[in-house]
């Protein structure tokens, strides 16, 4: 992952608004009842849904069908779920699967692409850095599943890994994610699992985005063995 640039801190300006306008706590979560999962979820309360059955399909199975109020109960409890992938997004999915599928990717080539592209942010048997997800419990060897989460980073993301800014009062906007707040501190990780301590009394306002702090286009400059050895790497078995 790298830092998202203008496009990360136009979704964090744009959160500003709209706290702004609702009038509440950025830090803070609103209170709400527990709402029953519509269809997919068969009756039951989101958050009574074993956390193992929040599958990718389960959540998209939710998001579909449930009204705006089981989709803001879905972030309180899990996180962002948006299924409003761009066409542009859609035909870039295609072109990778169809590239993979193609031909063979070597393993030992994606390590390497692993190592530069991804592990300042992801652990993985082993290597990388504890920003995003871990990817051992993340990927689940299902080729289609790991392209989307590489295409479309903001279509599932876990509350944990929201993208944060915090804005000082001298006007800088560090960005990354939040790790631990209290009446003394601010704590952000970010990339190579760097952590930064803010002291609370220079924090104007703690700002979550709602998006991934994972950057779209990360295959764009890989040439298409380069992609091949990737995608063969994270779908492997765990070793």
């Amino acid at each position: 992952m790298n830092r998202l640039g203008s496009s990360f801190a136009g979704a964090l300006l744009l959160g500003v608004g709209l706290i702004a306008a609702a009038g509440c706590d950025p830090g803070r979560s609103q209170a709400a009842p527990p709402l029953p999962a519509k269809g997919a979820g068969g009756g039951l309360p989101i958050e009574a849904i074993p956390p193992g059955d929040l599958t990718p399909r389960r959540l998209r199975e939710l998001a579909a069908s449930g009204s705006e109020q089981v989709l803001r109960r879905l972030e309180e409890v899990w996180g962002r779920v948006s299924l409003q992938a761009t066409g542009e997004m859609e035909a870039l999915r295609q072109r990778i699967l169809d590239i993979a599928r193609t031909g063979s990717g070597r393993s030992e080539q994606g390590v390497l692409v692993f190592e530069k592209l991804c592990a300042k942010c992801h652990e993985l048997r082993g290597k990388g850095r504890h920003v995003g997800p871990p990817l051992d419990q993340a990927l689940g060897g299902d080729l289609g599943e790991i392209v989307t989460a590489i295409v479309n980073p903001n279509e599932l993301v876990r509350r944990e890994y929201f993208a944060t800014g915090v804005l000082l009062d001298d006007g800088r906007f560090p960005q990354g994610i939040l790790v631990s707040r209290d009446r003394h501190r601010v704590i952000l990780r970010r990339e190579e699992g760097v952590e930064e301590s803010f002291p609370a009394f220079k924090v104007r306002q703690i700002i979550p985005a709602g998006v991934s702090y994972m950057p779209e286009g990360l295959l764009n400059d890989l040439k298409e063995d380069e992609i091949r050895g990737l995608l063969a790497y994270l779908v492997e078995a765990p070793q």
